[in-house]
């Protein structure tokens, strides 16, 4: 079984703030080599959702504190879900086809 770690982190863009949103996503090199893969997808007008596979939790911890300071740099570009910038989830990778 893998121990591939899979995080989903949704986005609501304000209003007319997404090419500056996506512009923001000039992660460094180093920062990069935690993800196995990265991809950002519109899933909606206004909503972009993250979706980034890791090698192992170690790896996400790795990220956790580059991913944090990258999320404050972009926050006056998003919207608040009640009290929180994001909706997200994590998890162990089960299946793989």
């Amino acid at each position: 079984m893998s121990n591939k770690i899979w995080s989903v982190v949704k986005f609501k863009i304000k209003l007319g703030c997404e090419e500056e949103f996506l512009a923001a996503h000039n992660f460094t090199d180093e920062h990069k080599s935690h993800f196995l893969s990265f991809r950002a997808i519109r899933v909606d007008e206004n909503l972009v959702v993250h979706i980034a596979e890791y090698e192992n939790i170690e790896k996400v911890f790795a990220a956790q504190d580059q991913g944090l300071d990258w999320l404050t740099s972009v926050e006056h570009l998003i919207e608040y879900y009640h009290d929180s910038r994001t909706e997200s989830f994590s998890g162990i990778e089960i299946y793989s086809h």
